[in-house]
């Protein structure tokens, strides 16, 4: 179950919340602007879906309460799934063809974002750039239709 946004921050509380697609929906899809994002995600997930991704953890300002985020940030599980699926599906190329393609970004979770930053992907979603704490959105990939 998705939590309430911190008061405080606009983010989800620290941690990984586990949802499926509707509750993803209802949550976060609330306007027209949103819904061009929630589509795009759409397309990535049941792709990932389709290629057996394991895990799949949603962040960026999407997941905020902002009004007109930017897009969606993810890690997920690329254990298993050919290189040839990835680059398929264009995970293995710049950020901005990502962008274009599913009006979002995302990484494997277990490398690190840069040689000077002792984070993975997975650590490094869970804080902002003032190294806030903020949670994270864990999709059941198998809910998505």
């Amino acid at each position: 179950m998705i939590p309430e946004f911190e008061q405080s921050t606009g983010y989800l509380p620290e941690g990984e919340h586990f949802a499926d697609w509707d509750e993803l929906t209802a949550r976060f899809a609330w306007n027209p602007h949103r819904q061009r994002i929630h589509s795009g995600l759409q397309r990535l997930a049941r792709a990932l879906r389709d290629e057996r991704c394991g895990l799949f953890l949603l962040d960026g300002s999407f997941v905020t309460r902002k009004e007109f985020p930017g897009d969606f940030d993810a890690c997920c599980d690329y254990t298993g799934m050919s290189p040839i699926a990835l680059t398929r599906l264009r995970l293995m190329g710049s950020k901005e063809i990502m962008k274009a393609e599913y009006h979002g970004e995302v990484y494997a979770y277990a490398q690190q974002v840069s040689s000077q930053n002792q984070y993975t992907f997975r650590e490094f979603f869970q804080r902002d750039i003032e190294d806030i704490r903020k949670g994270m959105v864990r999709l059941n990939l198998e809910s998505v239709p």
